[in-house]
C-alpha cells in the first residue's frame, strides 16, 4: 500500500481563514493569519493599527485603519509628498486663483501653514477684501 500526501491546502479541505495563508506540511498543514491581521490562522481579526500604534503617519496626517491594512490621510490644506510616503506637505492655496478665495483686485493670497489669508490692499476690506471702503462717504 502506497500513501500520497493530499495537499489540503490546494484541495480545499483546510479549514483556514479567509484572512490567512494555507502552508502544506506533508500529512498536515498550517494556518498563518495574513499580514494586518491577528489569531490562530483559523480564525483571523483585522488589527488595527492606528490604535494599537503599529503605524504612525507623520505630521499633518491622521491614521485610518482599513481592512487588513491602513492609511495615512493628509489633513485639510495638506497633500501627500510622494504616493508611496505617509507624509503630507503643506499646499500652497496662492498658486492658483482656483484653491483660495481672495478677491483677485483688492487682495494679496498669503499662504499660511495649512490654509491662506487674503490681505487687503488700501481701500479694502472683509475677510476675503471684498467690500471697497468708501473713502469719500462719512466717517463711521
Amino acid at each position: 500500500i502506497r500513501c500520497t500526501d493530499t495537499n489540503e491546502c490546494t484541495s480545499g479541505t483546510h479549514d483556514c481563514s479567509q484572512d490567512a495563508k494555507c502552508v502544506d506540511t506533508g500529512g498536515s498543514y498550517d494556518c498563518t493569519c495574513k499580514t494586518g491581521y491577528a489569531g490562530n490562522g483559523r480564525t483571523c481579526s483585522n488589527i488595527n493599527e492606528c490604535q494599537q500604534g503599529i503605524r504612525r503617519c507623520c505630521s499633518n496626517a491622521t491614521c485610518s485603519d482599513t481592512i487588513g491594512s491602513f492609511q495615512c490621510l493628509c489633513d485639510i490644506g495638506f497633500e501627500r509628498r510622494d504616493v508611496d510616503d505617509d507624509c503630507c506637505s503643506d499646499v500652497n492655496e496662492c498658486l492658483s486663483q482656483m484653491t483660495h478665495a481672495c478677491t483677485a483686485n483688492s487682495s494679496h493670497c498669503n499662504n499660511t501653514v495649512g490654509s491662506y489669508a487674503c490681505d487687503c490692499v488700501a481701500g479694502f476690506t472683509g475677510a476675503l477684501c471684498e467690500t471697497n471702503i468708501d473713502e469719500c462717504g462719512p466717517a463711521t
